[in-house]
C-alpha cells in the first residue's frame, strides 16, 4: 500500500490532472512508495497506487494472463510503464482488464 504523506483532500487539491485523475510522474519514477496515482472515482485513500501498488496488480494480473504476456511479447515491468503511461482515470483492474477485451 502507498505511503500516505497527505490526506486525501490534500491529494486532490495538489493534483496534475488529466481529466479528474491524479498522476505524479515523479513519484513512479523515484519513489516508488509514494502515492502516483488516483483514479477519478477515488474516494479515499485506500483508492491511491505507488509504483509498486501498480507493479503488483500488474503481476498479479499478468500471472492470470500468461497467453498475452506472451503475444504481446512485454515483461511485467513494461507492462507497468505502459498502463502508468496510457491510464486515462479508471481504475488500473479495469484498465487492464481492457487489454484482453
Amino acid at each position: 500500500m502507498a505511503i500516505h504523506t497527505k490526506t486525501f483532500e490534500e491529494y486532490q487539491d495538489t493534483m496534475e490532472t488529466n481529466g479528474y485523475a491524479y498522476f505524479n510522474k515523479e513519484a513512479f519514477l523515484n519513489q516508488p512508495d509514494e502515492v502516483c496515482y488516483i483514479p477519478e472515482s477515488g474516494e479515499d485513500l485506500e483508492d491511491t497506487y505507488s509504483f509498486n501498488d501498480l507493479f503488483k496488480e500488474c503481476e498479479e494480473w499478468a500471472n492470470d494472463n500468461l497467453d498475452y504476456m506472451v503475444e504481446a511479447n512485454i515483461t511485467i515491468g513494461e507492462l507497468v510503464e505502459n498502463l502508468f503511461q496510457n491510464i486515462e482515470w479508471t481504475f488500473p483492474s479495469t484498465f487492464l482488464e481492457g487489454l484482453i477485451n
